[in-house]
């Protein structure tokens, strides 16, 4: 395929808007991974294989756009999940702190 060619097809696909933060959060391998199956997705969803479908989508669709949002890596899934273990009450992370006054900071509060 020339270059011309491939521009011409890479014209038969719908713009895709992706949120790729979470590319920040994996690793090589996981972005590798995630980069494949966001164009399986680009496949699936937003190729339209005539010029005719793709103005019909346009037009039908004024407005609207495809989104996409790429996966959580393994390590900030792992950390999040962390994170809400530490907020539930029976966890196993969770600590519960008293203080109390003594007699001298409870007067001195009374007079503030």
């Amino acid at each position: 395929m020339n270059k011309r060619q491939r521009k011409k097809n890479q014209k038969k696909y719908l713009s895709i808007h992706a949120d790729e933060f979470n590319l920040l959060t994996m690793t090589e391998d996981e972005q590798k991974r995630a980069w494949r199956e966001y164009l399986q997705f680009r496949e699936r969803h937003a190729y339209c294989k005539t010029y005719r479908k793709l103005k019909e989508f346009k037009k039908v669709n004024k407005g609207k756009m495809i989104y996409y949002q790429f996966s959580v890596g393994n390590q900030m899934s792992k950390f999040l999940q962390e994170i809400s273990m530490f907020g539930r009450k029976e966890s196993k992370h969770s600590v519960t702190i008293t203080q109390s006054l003594t007699e001298n900071e409870k007067q001195m509060l009374k007079t503030i």
